[in-house]
C-alpha cells in the first residue's frame, strides 16, 4: 500500500493539458528511445527463439527416425513375420465395436462431471452395483415371513410416501431408499398393522437422512396427524435400524438412471427427466417391485419415456449404457408393466394414485401427469407400439 505522501502527490498531479510543450517533447524523446530499445530487444529474442526451435526440431525427427525402424528378431530365422488377424462379419464387428469401445455421453451437465471422471465413476459405478443383490426380495415375501401385512395394506403405505415425498420437495433418491428399506425390514420384522405408519415413517425419515437435511420429528407426525410426543418416531427408528444392522446404503435406480441421461441425446431435459421418475415411482405400490434390479428398473423407465415423447429409437449409447444390444426387447415388458400402472392410477379416486397426485403439482413439476402424453389414448397406443416392436 502507499504512504500519505505518495497518495497526495498523485492527486496534485496536473492533467496533461496543463502540461508545458517542452515536458511533453521530453517525455516523447524518452518514450521512442524506450520504443526502440523494446524492438533491438524482440528481435534478439526471435533469433534465439528460432535458433532453439531448430534445434528442438531435428531432435524430434531424429527420434521419430528412430521410432520408425523395423524391430528385427535375433531368432536364426531372420524377422518374425505379421500375424494376419482374423476376419470378422460384419455382426461380429459391430459387437466389438460396442462392446469394447467406450461411447461418448452425449449430454453431460455441469453439476454432473463427477459422474465422468475416470478415477471416480468406474469404482462407484462398480460399487452400486454390487449392492443390487442386497435388497432383492421374493414378490410373495409377506406370506412367506407370515406378515400380518398384506399387499394391499402396503400399497396403501407405499402410496402415501410417494405423495409425502412430493409434498416434502425431497430428492427423488429419498424415496426408492425408503421403499428399499421398509421392503427389508417387513421381511425381517413382523410389524403390527397399527403401527406400519409408524414404520413407513421411520424409514422415510432415514432415507431423508442419507439424502437429504435432517427433517424434524415433530413435522412428520403431523403428517400422520399425530400431535404427541415425537419419541414413538425415535424408538420406532432404532427398532428399525437393529433389524436392518444398520445397512442402510442401497443401490436406487435413480443412480443409474441419472448415469443413463449422460448417454441421451435429450438428458438434459429436466422433463424427461422427471417423466422417467414418474414411471418408476407409479410402480412403487406393487409388490412385484422388489425382485427388479435398481439399472433394469431405471433402463425400462428410460425406454418408456422415449416412448411416451414419441421416440422408438434405440441409439447406440444407450445401448452401450444399458448393455442392451442391439435392440431393448429384454426391457420392453416392464417399460409396459409401468404404462399400464399409469394407465390405472391415472384418476385421483384410485387408491394408489399417490404417484399422479404428485406429479400433477403445477409448481414443481408442471401438471406433468396431467399433460397430453398422459393421457389415456395416448398411453394404450404406446402400449401397442411396446408389444408391436
Amino acid at each position: 500500500m502507499s504512504s500519505n505522501g505518495n497518495s497526495d502527490s498523485d492527486n496534485s498531479r496536473s492533467p496533461l493539458k496543463d502540461v508545458t510543450g517542452c515536458l511533453r517533447r521530453s517525455s516523447r524523446r524518452a518514450g521512442g528511445i524506450k520504443k526502440g530499445l523494446q524492438e533491438k530487444a524482440s528481435a534478439k529474442n526471435l533469433a534465439s527463439g528460432l535458433k532453439n526451435a531448430t534445434v528442438l526440431l531435428c531432435k524430434v525427427e531424429s527420434i521419430e527416425q528412430v521410432g520408425k525402424r523395423r524391430k528385427v528378431s535375433t531368432s536364426k530365422y531372420g524377422a518374425s513375420p505379421k500375424k494376419k488377424k482374423p476376419k470378422l462379419n460384419d455382426q461380429q464387428k459391430g459387437k466389438d465395436d460396442l462392446f469394447l469401445k467406450p461411447q461418448p455421453m452425449v449430454c453431460v451437465p455441469a453439476y454432473d462431471v463427477w459422474l465422468c471422471e475416470p478415477t471416480l465413476a468406474q469404482d462407484i459405478y462398480l460399487y452400486t452395483k454390487s449392492l443390487e443383490n442386497c435388497h432383492l426380495l421374493s414378490a410373495n415375501y409377506l406370506s412367506e415371513s407370515g406378515a400380518r401385512v398384506t399387499n394391499e395394506m402396503r400399497a396403501t403405505l407405499v402410496s402415501w410416501l410417494v405423495e409425502i415425498h412430493g409434498h416434502l420437495k425431497l430428492e427423488p433418491e429419498t424415496l426408492h431408499i425408503a421403499v428399499k428399506l421398509l421392503d427389508t425390514t417387513l421381511s425381517r420384522f413382523n410389524v403390527g398393522v397399527t403401527r406400519l405408519q409408524l414404520c413407513g415413517l421411520a424409514v422415510f425419515w432415514i432415507a431423508s437422512k442419507l439424502e437429504n437435511s435432517s427433517l424434524h420429528a415433530k413435522d412428520l407426525l403431523q403428517l400422520m396427524c399425530y400431535t404427541g410426543d415425537a419419541s414413538i418416531l425415535v424408538q420406532m427408528e432404532e427398532q428399525v435400524l437393529k433389524v436392518l444392522d444398520f445397512q442402510v446404503q442401497v443401490a436406487d435406480p435413480v443412480f443409474f438412471l441419472n448415469r443413463l441421461l449422460l448417454y441421451d441425446e435429450h438428458g438434459d431435459s429436466q422433463e424427461l427427466r422427471n417423466t422417467c421418475n414418474y414411471c418408476m415411482d407409479s410402480l412403487l405400490h406393487e409388490v412385484s417391485v422388489v425382485e427388479i434390479k435398481p439399472s433394469e428398473m431405471a433402463s425400462a423407465a428410460l425406454l418408456a419415456a422415449r416412448y411416451l415423447n414419441n421416440r422408438t429409437d434405440w441409439p447406440l449409447p444407450l445401448a452401450y449404457a444399458t448393455g442392451h444390444w442391439p435392440t431393448p426387447a429384454a426391457l420392453r415388458p416392464l417399460a409396459t408393466k409401468m404404462i399400464l400402472a399409469i394407465q390405472r392410477v391415472d384418476d385421483v379416486n384410485c387408491p394408489y394414485s399417490g404417484a399422479y397426485r404428485k406429479y400433477s403439482s403445477n409448481r414443481r413439476f408442471y401438471g406433468l401427469s396431467k399433460s397430453a402424453k398422459f393421457r389415456a389414448d395416448h398411453l394404450t397406443a404406446v402400449v401397442v407400439a411396446l408389444a408391436s416392436c
